[in-house]
């Protein structure tokens, strides 16, 4: 009787596991879904208040691709994304302070999908977020050095401009 009892136990435990992991797979792509929606209506708004500036156009076009590769790997595994939304975000006044959020979600973005390719089982959806974890790696790359192009100098050089400018001004 007692291994029978142990034998439920632990088949109860492993029912219980499984359902917090399923629960927290549908988390996490309801989470990486709304990450690329919010993403999506920042750089289209983004794209609107800077036509002249086709960076956030093709950000947009990105994330919108993104979101379909997304929603077809949840379909193809049964998870249900239905709660996935953008967030009502503020739109940044500036360029700068528009790079500086675009650089914080490729940040975020790239931390989710690491974290989903550690804990991904299925092979075919591990090949599909590592490939957008590559394509947000570059995005992050390309965005990153828009931004540090638009800080002011003496922002992107730091101490070594603070230097130099003592440097000058004592000679």
């Amino acid at each position: 009787m007692k291994k029978l009892w142990v034998v439920l136990v632990i088949g109860l435990m492993t029912l219980v596991m499984a359902g917090c992991k399923g629960a927290s797979k549908e988390y996490d792509m309801v989470s990486l879904i709304s990450e690329e929606m919010t993403a999506n209506y920042l750089y289209t708004e983004l794209a609107k208040k800077y036509p002249e500036d086709e960076l956030f156009t093709n950000m947009a076009e990105v994330e919108a691709r993104n979101i379909e590769a997304l929603e077809a790997m949840a379909a193809r595994q049964d998870i249900s994304v239905e709660e996935a939304a953008a967030e009502d975000i503020e739109i940044p006044e500036t360029k700068e302070e528009a790079l500086s959020r675009a650089v914080d979600f490729k940040k975020t973005d790239i931390r989710l999908l690491k974290k989903m390719i550690k804990n991904e089982e299925d092979a075919y959806s591990k090949e599909v977020l590592s490939d957008l974890l590559k394509s947000s790696e570059d995005d992050y790359s390309m965005l990153k050095t828009a931004y540090d192009a638009e800080k002011p100098l003496v922002m992107r050089c730091g101490n070594r401009c603070k230097i130099r400018e003592i440097r000058e001004n004592s000679q």
